[in-house]
């Protein structure tokens, strides 16, 4: 899979409205379009910023997703500044179980020649040990192959699960960093308020 990340501030005072217009006009649309798998909405309520993830089947579906894309967030409110849109390749993932509610966003950067090193530590290590956190519900992992920078997103059935989850979450952030040579360049923590799956007859195709 590939994914879009589409980064946001909106005004404090917007808030709310700016949850509905994604759950109501954004959301249809971008279910829509081809070869979508699945996306999440997060935002920081203390920062006011937040990003879209919208999940694709393959690099090829991004590509042509791009101009439609772009449509949509031509769309936005004057009171929705649109930060930037950034593309990556899934190259770890455990399918979503259900609504989620909170998510840790892990930012790390490295030596594009040690990401599959990364990869590898993430599908063996990583992963099952993110299973084992209570209240987790899956994850994303996310990488540019050309930069060697990225971010794991892991998600959870609430914010109470999340802030529970910080000891040990440390702890995998720190053996990665330790085993990978990769720097965990920053942690973001987010509500996630919204979420959606692709149609069975756009899955399909």
């Amino acid at each position: 899979m590939h994914a879009r990340v589409t980064r946001s501030e909106v005004a404090r005072d917007k808030v709310d409205e700016g949850v509905k217009r994604i759950k109501e006009v954004v959301i249809p649309q971008v279910k829509k379009l081809e070869g979508f798998k699945g996306g999440f909405w997060l935002i920081d309520r203390t920062s006011l910023k937040g990003f879209g993830l919208t999940l694709f089947a393959d690099e090829a579906a991004l590509r042509a997703t791009e101009a439609a894309s772009a449509k949509i967030r031509a769309q936005a409110p004057s009171d929705v500044k649109i930060t930037g849109v950034e593309q990556y390749e899934v190259v770890a993932s455990v399918p979503t179980q259900g609504q989620v509610a909170a998510a840790r966003a892990t930012r790390f950067e490295g030596p594009p020649e040690q990401l599959e090193k990364l990869i590898k530590y993430a599908n063996e290590t990583v992963i099952p040990a993110a299973k084992k956190l209570q209240g987790f519900k899956g994850g994303y992992w996310l990488a540019d192959r050309k930069n060697g920078k990225g971010f794991a997103l892991t998600l959870f059935e609430s914010e109470s699960a999340l802030r529970a989850s910080e000891d040990a979450s440390a702890g995998i952030r720190s053996d990665a960093a330790k085993q990978t040579g990769t720097t965990m360049a920053g942690v973001e923590r987010y509500e996630v308020y919204a979420q959606a799956v692709a149609e069975p007859a756009m899955a399909a195709r």
